[in-house]
């Protein structure tokens, strides 16, 4: 999710293997950041903020209960990600 004003602040939720070694552990995270812009006119990344703990799901969890566990993951993270980007506007 991307929201412009005078700079772009993104939120974003990544899924991936848990682990050094794939055994059936995957996670989602999500974080935040602002591209803006540098004095000699370079878009630049700041202030990448995770917005809460990793959510842990495995290949053997009944796919019902991952899908309300993740939506309430979800909720929470979009939630803390739009409390950043207000945060961000008056700081």
């Amino acid at each position: 999710m991307a929201i412009k004003t005078d700079a772009l602040f993104e939120l974003v939720i990544s899924f991936h293997g848990y682990g050094s070694k794939f055994q059936g552990v995957l996670a989602a995270s999500g974080f935040t950041f602002r591209r803006v812009e540098s004095d000699d006119g370079e878009k630049v990344v700041v202030d990448v903020t995770p917005t809460q703990d990793v959510f842990q799901f495995n290949y053997a969890e009944p796919v019902d209960v991952v899908e309300v566990r993740f939506r309430d993951w979800l909720t929470a993270a979009i939630a803390s990600g739009l409390d950043q980007w207000r945060r961000s506007l008056i700081g």
